[in-house]
């Protein structure tokens, strides 16, 4: 695995660098210079500080450090709060059906209406009523499509 994650990144920046070198090629005012070559460089030092691979990258003032890889092995139960039961309310749905069920809907107080995708039976204007009498109260609060 560790032989592969190094021909991955080997790889990567041959194709980097082999990309700029056929930009220079194309346009003779493009100039590779040492700075395009640590662009190529950079994804494959990150990629090795993530999987761990390399612990430390330094260029001169520009220095990364894997101390993410640490942290991502560490324990966090200390720095976790466990939530005590779901920070919720319930909410009424019920779904769309004919426009004769909208005085059931406003009577039961329904906070969303569903829809659901590929079911056929819906038409404009009736999903336009249904709308039109539901959001004079004030507790219709979610349309749901699912």
């Amino acid at each position: 695995m560790e032989s592969v994650n190094i021909t991955i990144s080997a790889g990567a920046f041959l194709a980097i660098l082999a990309v700029l070198v056929l930009f220079r090629a194309k346009n003779s005012k493009y100039e590779v210079r040492p700075t395009d070559i640590v662009v190529a460089v950079l994804p494959i030092v990150l990629f090795l500080l993530v999987t761990g691979k390399i612990q430390k990258f330094e260029f001169g003032e520009f220095k990364i450090e894997s101390a993410f890889v640490k942290a991502s092995t560490s324990s966090i139960a200390s720095q976790v709060t466990p939530l005590r039961g779901l920070p919720s309310e319930p909410v009424r749905i019920d779904p769309k059906l004919g426009v004769a069920e909208i005085p059931h809907l406003i009577e039961r107080k329904t906070e969303g209406l569903l829809f659901r995708l590929g079911h056929g039976g819906y038409w404009g204007p009736a999903i336009e009523e249904y709308l039109v009498s539901l959001v004079k109260y004030p507790f219709l609060r979610y349309s749901i499509t699912v």
